[in-house]
């Protein structure tokens, strides 16, 4: 099954992996629990996308590393407040994407 986030959320569980709204989870190479994705889809924060994957939703499937973040500015800081992390009032795009990378 595919599934893809609703908010913007902080994976407890994939050392606080940060993943933005809309964004394929789990991300590429992650292997999670019947138990929690369940957990994850009671709490509203993940919900199924499609059963079979399409082509365009294995390209979207990419690692974060590796994906292109067509978010303007607003919206990665939007992401990075509704996770509570903290950023510079003039920090760049690259900063805010790599915060949300958890680097």
């Amino acid at each position: 099954m595919i599934y893809k986030t609703t908010k913007a959320i902080r994976d407890t569980q994939d050392n606080d992996f940060c993943y933005y709204e809309g964004a394929i989870y789990p991300r590429q190479g992650l292997k999670v629990s019947d138990e929690r994705l369940e957990e994850l889809l009671g709490k509203g924060v993940i919900v199924v996308v499609d059963d079979t994957p399409s082509v365009a939703t294995q390209e979207d499937n990419r690692d974060l590393e590796e994906q292109d973040y067509d978010q303007t500015i607003p919206e990665l800081k939007a992401a990075l407040d509704n996770l509570g992390i903290k950023y510079g009032s003039r920090a760049s795009k690259a900063d805010l994407v790599a915060l949300l990378k958890g680097a």
